[in-house]
Parts: C-alpha cells; sequence; structure tokens
C-alpha cells in the first residue's frame, strides 16, 4: 500500500522543467473520490505547470508518464 505524506512529498521537484515547461507547484489537494474512499483511490496531488496546465495525479509516475523525465532547469 502507498501513503501519501501531504504537502511536502514533492516539493523538491518545483522549479524543474518537463519538456518545455517548468513546475511551478504541486499541491495537496485530494479530490473527492480520494476523499470518501480514505486515500485508496482517487488523486490527492495535482501539478501546476508554467503554461498555465494542470494535472492531477496519485502517483508522480503518472506525471513521467504524460510529460516525460524531470530534468533540474
Amino acid at each position: 500500500m502507498t501513503y501519501h505524506f501531504g504537502n511536502n512529498e514533492y516539493a523538491h521537484l518545483i522549479g524543474r522543467k518537463l519538456g518545455e515547461v517548468l513546475i511551478e507547484n504541486i499541491e495537496y489537494s485530494p479530490d473527492d473520490v480520494y476523499t470518501m474512499t480514505d486515500g485508496h483511490s482517487g488523486k490527492p496531488y495535482v501539478l501546476v505547470l508554467s503554461n498555465g496546465d494542470t494535472f492531477p495525479f496519485r502517483q508522480f509516475q503518472e506525471v513521467i508518464d504524460k510529460y516525460g523525465v524531470c530534468e533540474v532547469a
């Protein structure tokens, strides 16, 4: 079972590049499914990119699958 630890779990990735855009923020913002199932389903995080896109995710691997490897800006 994977546990999520709130706001600071991905803080070290803020400012890194995903392709041509920067990670502006990664917010702990659980969706309704995550809240109703006590974290067993749903998406607890929202990725905010410099181009204005947002992407809710459960595991950071979902971000890598969509945007590619995270690099130092």
